[in-house]
């Protein structure tokens, strides 16, 4: 009988930018593939919020922004500042994102920064959901996202 070690290396893993928007579309389909019957979903807010969060923290990747980077603040989970650095770094050479879809991202952050999508406080009844972007409009904001930006994240795979 022999004896045999196996050793494993431990390895890196990276998530590039094709993977994060390969990601947007999963939340984009899950959102748009979920059906309830209440007047207001969460769920389909934060899935809409964290495919946009996604395609544009996948733009960042494009311009060297490190993974680490986008896991802590300033950026993290706000859209605002994810949007506001992805305008720095010319996200507009790849979709124009307009002045209403800036306000669609905007209001939406109000909620999704505070996890007002994940749980339920107090906060959440003051800020009412009427105050929130028509869900179809969010979601074809996401949608617009993923369309721009897909391209260029699949040819940075190559």
């Amino acid at each position: 009988m022999t004896d045999c070690v196996i050793k494993f290396e431990s390895g890196h893993y990276f998530m590039s930018p094709f993977g994060f928007i390969s990601y947007s579309e999963d939340f984009y389909e899950a959102c748009c593939s979920h059906i309830t019957h209440r007047p207001f979903s969460p769920a389909k807010y934060y899935m809409a919020c964290r495919s946009i969060e996604l395609s544009l923290k996948a733009f960042l990747l494009l311009k060297g922004v490190t993974r680490d980077q986008l896991k802590k603040k300033p950026l993290w989970h706000d859209l605002h500042k994810i949007l506001k650095k992805c305008k720095e770094l010319g996200i507009s050479n790849l979709v124009s994102i307009s002045s209403s879809q800036e306000l669609y991202i905007e209001s939406l952050n109000k909620w999704y920064v505070r996890k007002g999508f994940e749980y339920f406080e107090l906060e959440n009844l003051v800020s009412s959901p009427k105050s929130l972007p028509n869900i179809t409009e969010i979601q074809e904001l996401a949608n617009f996202l993923i369309k721009g930006l897909k391209e260029a994240c699949k040819n940075a795979a190559n």
